[in-house]
């Protein structure tokens, strides 16, 4: 047991003999490194990135080897503890391989400290190639932990036989893998795409998201891009939301902006002194670029207009504080000066108006009508022809001074048309009568009409009656000295 113990104490003596000389080593080189390349900035950020990941690699490497060192002319078989010793050696090892992947996965981060270096010069390129610089440094960082790990598990026997199967069966493994990672390795390629492509970059100000969230690209990442959303919340987008659904990117290739501050105001707001106001506000404030500004009326409805204030800005942070405060001091400047250009919704009473209608005309067009009607060729009857249109029902009463009106003439005109029509239809039977005398006489079946006294007084006294000179050849128009015609005409009234 105590020769066990001086063997044991005697490697641990050599292993930290190694340790303390590759500590020195780091030191020195560092103090060199940094003397040599302090004019350099991207070298003086890769000594300050790999300083303690160095220091750790040096320390174990040198442990190990001069482990390796003190077991060189030993043969661990002929020790009781020869496992126990193989298990130290191989941990140093271990320890000594991840140290320096760490050198590796931290070195990686120059390339982003390089873009962060060039911001300086030009804005809009070197937010290119810091996002560029970001996935470069994670694509280095996952090579450099994979190669580190497959380093870590071939000291292991049976890991280097099933290394060893893998890449006999590669072809197989490769598509099987594949098909598994498939939605893994489209983020990816994705992530990649985004950086190279150039379709967002660090520091861009996107509308992204199921809900259309604003905010800015904070980082890019091989699967996902992280938005940071204006109130601090950070949205994880997959990278393949952003090769495969349209979105918005408002500084694509300047952060200048416009926006819009509209009012909804009444029909009689005054626009030119709205106008002067916005000039006077955008004076008096640094938020505004002093690139554009406008006013105008760009929508009405029944109640009211929408006065629309275009301004400009250097960036989407500064427009919405741009556009707040013209808004805010707008309002205030409406209600407290021109109360009246507030929107309101008025109410009018409605207005009864009475047209005054003068019916004469219609009622002669309606008379002439009638008229025409009466002394037409179509009405034979006498019945027909003094039917007269109702009265209307504000008709003065007959006898009245009211009733000598327009009224009474129209009934004049009436029983004129009526008698005229009369008259007519009796000549016409007269004339029937006499030309089936001439033609044939009187048929036989036909009595004697006879006159009665009132008849014939009349036609005395009208002078209607008078002897003829008798005619031979002539038809026979007297009868006993008297016109026929006239006894008939008698005899027809």
């Amino acid at each position: 047991m105590v020769t066990h113990a001086l063997d044991i104490a005697s490697l641990l003596l050599g292993s930290a003999v190694g340790a303390f000389i590759g500590l020195v080593i780091a030191v020195l080189v560092h103090a060199v490194a940094r003397g040599a390349l302090a004019k350099s900035a991207i070298a003086s950020a890769l000594l300050a990135r790999t300083r303690t990941a160095s220091y750790g690699s040096f320390l174990t490497w040198g442990g190990w080897i001069g482990l390796q060192v003190t077991l060189s002319n030993i043969d661990l078989t002929d020790w009781s503890n020869g496992t126990t010793v193989s298990v130290m050696s191989h941990l140093l090892l271990i320890a000594a391989l991840a140290c320096l992947t760490w050198v590796g996965y931290s070195a990686a981060w120059v390339v982003e400290d390089a873009a962060k270096l060039r911001q300086k010069q030009d804005k809009g390129r070197s937010r290119r190639f810091e996002t560029q610089a970001q996935v470069i440094r994670r694509l280095m960082q996952v090579v450099i932990s994979v190669v580190g790990l497959c380093a870590i598990l071939g000291t292991f026997e049976a890991a280097r036989q099933a290394m060893t199967t893998i890449l006999a069966s590669a072809g197989l493994v490769s598509v099987i893998a594949g098909l598994a990672a498939q939605q893994t390795l489209g983020n990816v390629f994705a992530g990649v795409l985004l950086a190279f492509t150039d379709a967002i970059r660090v520091g861009d100000v996107v509308v992204a998201g199921q809900k259309g969230e604003t905010g800015s690209v904070e980082e890019i990442t091989l699967s996902y891009v992280v938005v940071r959303v204006w109130d601090e919340r950070r949205l994880i987008t997959p990278c393949t939301y952003f090769t495969s659904t349209p979105f918005e990117n408002w500084t694509r290739r300047a952060a200048a902006q416009l926006g819009t501050v509209e009012l909804k105001l009444d029909w009689s707001a005054p626009v030119n002194l709205i106008r002067r106001k916005v000039e006077a506000l955008l004076t008096r404030t640094d938020l505004w670029d002093g690139r554009t500004w406008t006013v105008q009326v760009t929508d009405s409805d029944q109640d009211t207009v929408t006065v629309r204030v275009l301004v400009s800005a250097k960036n989407s942070g500064t427009l919405s504080d741009l556009r707040t405060y013209l808004r805010e001091h707008l309002i205030a400047w409406i209600v407290a000066e021109h109360p009246a250009a507030r929107p309101a919704r008025r109410f009018e009473p409605l207005r009864t108006v009475t047209v005054t209608h003068d019916p004469t005309g219609e009622r002669a067009a309606s008379l002439a009508e009638e008229l025409a009607g009466i002394v037409g060729n179509g009405a034979t009857g006498a019945g027909a022809a003094l039917v007269a249109p109702p009265a209307p029902s504000d008709a003065p009463a007959p006898g009245s001074d009211a009733s000598k009106t327009p009224t009474d003439a129209a009934h004049a005109a009436r029983m004129v048309a009526a008698r005229r029509k009369h008259k007519l239809a009796r000549r016409r039977a007269m004339a029937e009568r006499q030309r089936e005398l001439a033609h044939g006489g009187p048929s036989q079946g036909e009595e004697t009409q006879v006159m009665s006294d009132t008849a014939v007084g009349r036609v005395l006294s009208e002078g209607r009656v008078g002897v003829r000179p008798k005619s031979t050849d002539g038809p026979a128009t007297a009868v006993h000295g008297i016109d026929r015609t006239r006894i008939m005409e008698a005899v027809g009234g």
